[in-house]
C-alpha cells in the first residue's frame, strides 16, 4: 500500500464496508430447495456466544414467512445496541458484518469479522464449506450541477475510467457500468459504477462499489490473510482511482 495516503481521510466518501461470508447448504428433495438444516440451532448458539458484546437482536424477516424464503439473505441482526455499528447479520447460508464511515477504521473493523467468524464456526456442530467470502466497500462521490451536466467528463478525470458514446449526443441521465477482474486463479475485483444519491445529505453523487471475493479454498485457517489482501487491494486501488483534487477533497479536516 502506498506510504504516502493516510490510512483513513477525515472526508471519505464511504457509506458502507460489507463483509459477507456464504456456505454450501443441502438439497431438500421434498421441497425442491436448498436448506441450512442446522440454521435456528445455530441462531441460537450465536445468540449466546456474542450475547457478552451484541446486547440488542432483531428479525427482519416476517415472522410468517419460511426460512426456506432467505436462503443467503439475512434474517436476524445482531447490534452493540438500536442502530449502533457494526451489525452483524445471519441468515441460512450466509454471514455478513456491516460498518459505516462514522465509525469505520480497518483494525476495528477487521477484529469484528474475526471475532464473529469465530462465533460463527463455534456456532455449527458440523464444519461449515465456505462457498464466498466478500469484502465491499461502497462510496458516494457527490457531483455538483456542473458536473452532472457530464458525467463522463468527470469519471474520467476524477476516477480515471474512460467511458465514450461514439455516436449519442443525448444528455447522459443514468449510468451502470459493471467491470470483473480475475486477479489470480482464486480472486477476483468487481467494479459497479452508477449514479445515484448520497443517503446523508441525499445530494447527487456517483455510487462506487469495489469489491473482492473468491469463491473456493477458503477456510478459517486461510481467512485472516485473505481478508487482509481484500482490504489492501481495495484500499490501494481507491487511492490510485481518485485524482488528486478528490483526494484533497477528502483530507480536509473541517
Amino acid at each position: 500500500m502506498d506510504d504516502n495516503h493516510i490510512s483513513k481521510l477525515p472526508m471519505a466518501p464511504l457509506q458502507e464496508v460489507i463483509f459477507e461470508l456464504r456456505w454450501k447448504l443441502n438439497f431438500d428433495l421434498t421441497a425442491q430447495s436448498q436448506v441450512d438444516q442446522q440454521f435456528q440451532f445455530a441462531f441460537a448458539n450465536f445468540s449466546a456466544l456474542s450475547a457478552g458484546k451484541l446486547k440488542y437482536k432483531i428479525m427482519v424477516k416476517p415472522q410468517a414467512v419460511p426460512d426456506a424464503f432467505f436462503i443467503n439473505r439475512p434474517i436476524y441482526q445482531f447490534w452493540i445496541e438500536k442502530e449502533q455499528y457494526p451489525v452483524y447479520q445471519l441468515g441460512p447460508g450466509v454471514f455478513t458484518v456491516n460498518e459505516t464511515e462514522k465509525n469505520y477504521e480497518w483494525k476495528d473493523f477487521r477484529r469484528s469479522i474475526l471475532e464473529g467468524v469465530q462465533w460463527l464456526m463455534q456456532s455449527y456442530s458440523e464444519k461449515l464449506d465456505f462457498s464466498v467470502a466478500e469484502l465491499r466497500y461502497i462510496d458516494a462521490i457527490e457531483v455538483n450541477d456542473d458536473n452532472e451536466k457530464d458525467l463522463l467528463k468527470f469519471i474520467s478525470h476524477n476516477l480515471k475510467i474512460e467511458i465514450k458514446n461514439q455516436v449519442i449526443e443525448g444528455k447522459l441521465m443514468d449510468l451502470q457500468l459493471h467491470q470483473r477482474f480475475k486477479v489470480d486463479s482464486e480472486n477476483y475485483l468487481n467494479l459497479l459504477l452508477t449514479n445515484g444519491i448520497k443517503n446523508s445529505n441525499q445530494s447527487k453523487a456517483i455510487i462506487l462499489q469495489t469489491s473482492y471475493n473468491k469463491a473456493s479454498n477458503i477456510s478459517l485457517e486461510n481467512l485472516t490473510g485473505w481478508i487482509d489482501t481484500a482490504h489492501d487491494t481495495c484500499s490501494s486501488l481507491f487511492k490510485k482511482m481518485i485524482s488528486n483534487n478528490l483526494y484533497e477533497q477528502f483530507s480536509k479536516t473541517n
